[in-house]
């Protein structure tokens, strides 16, 4: 027996309200039901009519069979359609990709891309080729250059070490005669001309050093370098016996110019020559943000007020005013910086600034 959901008794019905129209629980049948009035107008029959809902039911199936229907042809469309952009497509640029890749990988720049087809990925195929040429005629003509200018760069250092050689040569005839006549000569007058013959010459020999110094300076990569190795090979080499060496910075390591040695030997020579009264040089090293200072600083005299400002520039100093110019550059071929910070009369303070990725502390093994 169907229930039926709303549907009112006869007793129940009032004028206005009918037919009352109802649907099964299961959806499977609909009833309606109106009231029948006497010839008084009274309600006198309730008249009920039941139907199955077939036409609904063959309406649902319908539907249900549509939509199906429609889900299927969609998911075989997606399926064809994924499968097509993958083979026009995805496929084709993940082989242009590989191909980009490798030849970035073997540095292999007279390699070309190959795509078949005839749209905007072979156009794009197209246009990294022209760029692979222009790129390989481009590292050819460097590559010619730089062998060009690597020739003439070793010529010109033959050329300046023979020169260099020769020149030493002859200093060392004039230095030694100069030295012979100093301790021979008696007349004052004749002594201050060869004083200053000697200091020319002293200078001189300064000069030759320094171009060769310059000569070397940015030809080898820059190399990781052990601070405190390099000090104590400074002192071994210059042996000063009247003044100490602290050295106070670990494992630290600078990548800088393989002419490294020749800065700290600027350093410990510059105390040696204008720090009068010092006794001991001390090396040091801390943090700075996320830099790391390396100081030389010794007890002597210090710089003077008006030497502070000019102190690293060419020619400044009382000697030749080269050595700390050179050590400038030399340091600077890395992005280090050097600077004086010290006080008159309370020594000598240089600050080498060395910013991230110059600088180490050697992991021992």
């Amino acid at each position: 027996m169907a229930v039926y959901e709303g549907l009112a008794s006869p007793e129940t019905l009032q004028d206005g309200e009918s037919p009352i129209i109802a649907v099964s629980e299961d959806k499977s049948s609909i009833s309606a039901i109106t009231v029948i009035d006497d010839i008084r107008g009274n309600p006198a029959y309730a008249v009920r009519v039941d139907m199955d809902r077939e036409a609904y039911g063959i309406g649902l199936e319908s539907m249900v069979f549509s939509l199906f229907v429609v889900a299927l042809v969609g998911i075989i469309a997606s399926v064809l359609l994924i499968a097509i952009v993958n083979k026009r497509f995805i496929f084709r640029l993940e082989s242009l990709k590989s191909q980009v890749e490798r030849i970035g990988r073997e540095q292999d720049f007279s390699g070309e891309v190959t795509l078949e087809g005839d749209d905007e990925l072979t156009s794009l195929s197209s246009s990294f080729n022209r760029m692979l040429r222009a790129l390989e005629e481009h590292i050819v003509e460097q590559r010619r250059a730089e062998s060009r200018a690597r020739t003439a760069t070793e010529k010109l250092q033959l050329l300046s070490g023979i020169t260099r050689h020769d020149l030493l040569n002859q200093m060392t005839v004039i230095q030694g005669n100069t030295d012979l006549l100093l301790n021979t000569a008696k007349d004052p007058a004749v002594l201050v001309h060869l004083e200053k013959i000697q200091k020319a010459a002293e200078n001189i020999d300064s000069l030759i050093t320094f171009t060769r110094d310059c000569e070397k300076m940015g030809i080898s990569s820059p190399e990781w370098q052990n601070v405190e190795a390099l000090v104590k090979a400074v002192f071994e080499k210059i042996q000063p016996s009247d003044i100490g060496v602290e050295v106070s910075v670990g494992d630290l390591e600078i990548l800088a110019d393989p002419l490294l040695e020749r800065v700290f030997f600027n350093l410990v020579d510059n105390t040696l020559r204008h720090g009068q009264g010092a006794t001991r040089i001390s090396v040091s090293s801390h943090k700075r943000d996320d830099h790391m200072i390396l100081v030389f600083e010794d007890d002597g005299c210090g710089v003077e007020a008006d030497m502070k400002a000019r102190l690293f520039e060419k020619g400044a100093g009382k000697n030749t005013g080269l050595g700390l110019f050179l050590s400038k550059e030399i340091v600077r071929i890395t992005g280090i910086t050097i600077s004086e910070t010290g006080s008159p009369g309370q020594g000598a303070r240089f600050e080498i600034d060395i910013p991230p990725g110059s600088y180490r502390f050697f992991e021992k093994k």
